[in-house]
């Protein structure tokens, strides 16, 4: 009796430029990420529905640039505390911790640091907590649009 033998294909996610599809729904994010130190604000919002490929960009961001990347907060207030040693942040986070994200977002404007933070709706109108919304005024928001089949299908061409 033969058995069916299981491919054990490893698939690394390099997340280099060079793998990124470049279409119109992202262009404006990529060439902006590209001018770093160089941009007018050093607090981003990077906006994007799921799967859009926010993630992707920050992580080809923190390859070039040397951020500290999060999609997570420490729960631990000691291993937080060390997050105000470094100098840029990526925040790609599915829930923020209101409280967490404000001190990181304070710190950031008062010591003139950098801090991306991804959301599926920009950040001014998604958080309603009254200390926040003074401070969401200093980002400056980039768009992705989402990837529609259309924009997949005719990239297909860079495939063959």
């Amino acid at each position: 009796m033969n058995q069916q033998k299981v491919l054990n294909f490893k698939f690394d996610n390099s997340y280099n430029e060079k793998d990124f599809i470049l279409d119109s729904s992202n262009e404006k994010a990529l060439l902006f990420f590209n001018k770093f130190p160089d941009w007018e604000n050093k607090l981003i919002n990077l906006v994007g529905s799921e799967k859009s490929g926010k993630t992707f960009l920050l992580r080809i961001l923190n390859k070039k640039n040397d951020f500290y990347y999060l999609n997570t907060f420490p729960e631990n207030n000691e291993e937080f505390d060390k997050l105000f040693n470094f100098e840029r942040f990526l925040l790609d986070l599915n829930e923020l911790d209101e409280l967490k994200f404000f001190s990181i977002l304070n710190h950031c404007i008062i010591n003139d640091k950098y801090l991306v933070v991804t959301s599926l709706v920009p950040l001014q109108t998604h958080h309603r907590e009254k200390r926040l919304c003074p401070f969401l005024c200093f980002f400056s928001w980039k768009l992705i649009y989402h990837l529609c089949d259309h924009n997949i299908l005719s990239s297909s061409k860079f495939w063959k």
